[in-house]
């Protein structure tokens, strides 16, 4: 069950507060430690596409969430998800 990050006083999520269940808790092992390779050579390429997949996987943010995250505009974060998980799927791929 999803529930709402809490928020701070200025509006963004509170850092290290994620959702009861994740999709990181139904990976296999071995799935876990390919992503968070792909992950690591992602961020060598683009550091803020590797940080919207932590978010948006890993944590469950929603694009507005990761946007007051970040402090970029929520159109550049869905820009960026659909780069990023393009990128992703090539990395792990080769």
């Amino acid at each position: 069950m999803r529930t709402s990050p809490k928020k701070v006083d200025n509006g963004h999520p509170q850092p290290g507060r994620w959702f009861k269940s994740s999709r990181r808790d139904k990976m296999p092992p071995d799935a876990l430690l390919q992503i968070t390779d792909g992950l690591n050579r992602l961020a060598i390429i683009d550091a803020r596409l590797s940080r919207i997949v932590e978010y948006r996987f890993f944590g469950g943010l929603t694009n507005a969430e990761v946007s007051a995250v970040l402090g970029i505009n929520e159109r550049t974060v869905e820009r960026d998800w659909i780069k990023a998980r393009m990128l992703l799927r090539e990395i792990l791929a080769s």
